[in-house]
């Protein structure tokens, strides 16, 4: 199960990875926040050029190197140090996202690349949560019985997001949307949307 386990995300990462490349820069440090599995990063670093640091609230490592660990609304770092960022389906988990993405921002002189599931509508609303739960608490306690990842953790989503919804969350940060790449999902009005931002000057 483990080793499922670990060829599922690994295979989910790199097409995460695959589908940012191209917005991300040639070389430097990037920021994954909210890193989990470490699965992400690695993809990341074998498809780029880039240096990648994890942060997170937890250490939910299976592969790579361990995160540093923040309080989930204050990183660790100096201003501008990362030549980009990641948010790859965070938010949704996050006390405070407005100033979890203002933070990112001040530690970030490049893009941020945020992935995030969106709704519309209650059938939207529905699917969506019963995706949450697959890949949240219910993902989470498979991880745990198999042995992928260790501890306690609650794993479970604050809030569902429409796309207007997001829009206003990264302009309240600080943040101005420069590309977008919806993927909807077939039947369901759910989508996986694709932002680069960069900060407003």
């Amino acid at each position: 199960m483990k080793r499922l386990l670990h060829a599922v995300l690994a295979r989910r990462a790199r097409m995460l990875a695959e589908t940012l490349r191209p917005y991300l820069p040639a070389t430097g440090r990037a920021l994954d926040v909210g890193c989990g599995t470490g699965h992400n990063a690695r993809a990341l670093m074998e498809l780029t050029d880039l240096r990648v640091t994890g942060v997170d609230v937890v250490d939910l490592r299976a592969v790579g190197a361990p995160p540093v660990r923040f309080d989930g609304a204050t990183l660790p770092f100096p201003d501008g140090v990362f030549a980009c960022a990641l948010v790859l389906f965070v938010l949704q988990y996050v006390a405070a996202p407005k100033q979890l993405l203002a933070e990112t921002r001040r530690v970030t002189a490049g893009p941020v690349l945020v992935f995030q599931s969106t709704y519309r509508g209650a059938a939207g609303w529905c699917a969506l949560r019963a995706n949450e739960v697959l890949w949240g608490p219910l993902g989470y306690a498979v991880g745990r019985a198999s042995g992928l990842v260790d501890g306690a953790f609650s794993l479970s989503a604050r809030r569902l997001y429409t796309r207007p919804r997001l829009g206003d969350l990264f302009a309240r940060a600080g943040l101005g949307v420069q590309v977008h790449r919806p993927a909807p999902w077939p039947l369901v009005p759910v989508s996986y949307e694709l932002f680069v931002l960069e900060g407003r000057r």
